[in-house]
């Protein structure tokens, strides 16, 4: 975050770098969302988790970090760079065929859409808030320019090839691009377990034992 007071800059400037280190704590919240009408539940169980980036590095962390945290709440989710070659994302259709001929049901997909600075002012003193209500009025304080990274996640179903969750994060201030990842995974994972786009794959059966035979 850079403060800027009197047009003098007091603060470092926050860069997102990639960095395999230092992931400090950034604000990440969903700003918009979309479900299909219908209402019913997606219920995907075994996904694969893509990350659409150039940067070998950034795309396969970002497709860990979704796929272990939806492992984490029962789903059988696979990175996509474990199941998908150079080749498969140049050909949509065989990609797609690939995925279901390995038993996938589901795509989630995740791409940065923009980076921004914005500027809030921030007053030092209550009576700098309550006078800012008014132009005219002298408010002391100063403004801090934020980064603010949108991150777009989307849920397709393979059954039937439709779009079957959208959301738009918001993210403040992330350090790194690590950092950035780890807040938007967990926030977009959570929300696609509470809206039943994911769900836990079911427990396999246990095998039925023969019958021992009585002594006799």
């Amino acid at each position: 975050m850079t403060r800027i007071i009197g047009g003098l800059v007091t603060a470092s400037l926050v860069v997102i770098a990639i960095c395999a280190t230092g992931c400090a704590a950034s604000n990440t919240s969903i700003e918009q969302s979309w479900t299909p009408p219908s209402g019913a539940p997606a219920d995907l169980h075994k996904v694969v988790t893509v990350m659409v980036s150039k940067d070998t590095t950034v795309r396969r962390t970002a497709e860990d970090d979704m796929a272990h945290r939806l492992h984490a709440a029962g789903v059988e989710a696979v990175p996509a760079y474990q199941v998908l070659s150079d080749q498969d994302y140049a050909d949509r259709e065989a990609a797609k065929a690939k995925l279901k001929a390995l038993g996938f049901d589901g795509v989630v997909a995740m791409r940065i859409v923009s980076r921004s600075e914005q500027l809030q002012y921030v007053p030092t003193y209550f009576s700098g808030y309550w006078g800012a209500a008014w132009p005219a009025t002298y408010a002391t304080g100063y403004l801090e320019s934020e980064t603010v990274v949108r991150v777009e996640t989307t849920a397709y179903s393979l059954r039937n090839d439709k779009l079957v969750y959208s959301a738009l994060s918001r993210t403040i201030d992330p350090n790194t691009v690590n950092s950035l990842l780890t807040n938007v995974t967990a926030t977009v994972a959570k929300a696609l377990e509470q809206q039943g786009v994911v769900v836990a794959s079911p427990a396999p059966r246990p095998q039925a034992q023969p019958p021992q035979p009585s002594a006799g």
